[in-house]
């Protein structure tokens, strides 16, 4: 009994220590991915981006990072990836570098895309490809999926009230917690 008492404490001591390194280095990361995808950008159409001298995320301070962030999401914020030109980002090692650095699982790399891909619209908008990425840093935790079944939960009782408006009927709906 001491035994996995210790264990357990051991577990969740390692467990909030990588919480707080993941957010301790978000920023970082954020940065170091863009600063991939703006490369990858400029290879695809080299005046599409202005140059900017390419700088290691890891050598600015949270002020630096900050002003980096805001003009790197300003210069390609309008950058739309297909799933083909995303597959061949996987295969560079330095953007695989750079997703594991930042806490990234790249195990399943080529389902990643349709992952990322929350419109299913075939290709991932910036903001879908930074945000999504961001949240896969780290492993999921209760309140991860605890959300995600309050958020399905939420959504089918909006889609009860409005077939209930459609069809002029009162239908109940079902909650994901009720037995």
């Amino acid at each position: 009994l001491i035994m996995a008492i210790f264990v357990d404490n051991y577990v969740n001591s390692q467990a909030s220590r990588r919480i707080e390194e993941l957010q301790d280095t978000a920023l970082t990361a954020e940065v170091s991915i863009e600063e991939k995808i703006a490369k990858f950008v400029r290879q695809r159409d080299p005046g599409a981006l202005p140059k900017s001298p390419s700088v290691d995320a890891e050598d600015l301070d949270d002020e630096a990072l900050k002003k980096r962030s805001i003009r790197l999401t300003q210069t390609i914020s309008d950058v739309s990836v297909s799933k083909d030109e995303f597959q061949e980002w996987l295969l560079d090692e330095g953007f695989a570098a750079t997703l594991e650095k930042a806490g990234i699982e790249v195990m399943d790399r080529f389902q990643l895309f349709d992952t990322l891909d929350a419109d299913s619209g075939g290709s991932l908008s910036y903001p879908e490809l930074l945000h999504g990425l961001m949240s896969l840093r780290g492993t999921a935790s209760k309140t991860d999926i605890i959300g995600i079944r309050l958020k399905v939960d939420h959504v089918s009782h909006q889609l009860f009230e409005l077939l209930n408006t459609l069809n002029g009927l009162e239908v109940a709906p079902q909650s994901a917690f009720s037995p």
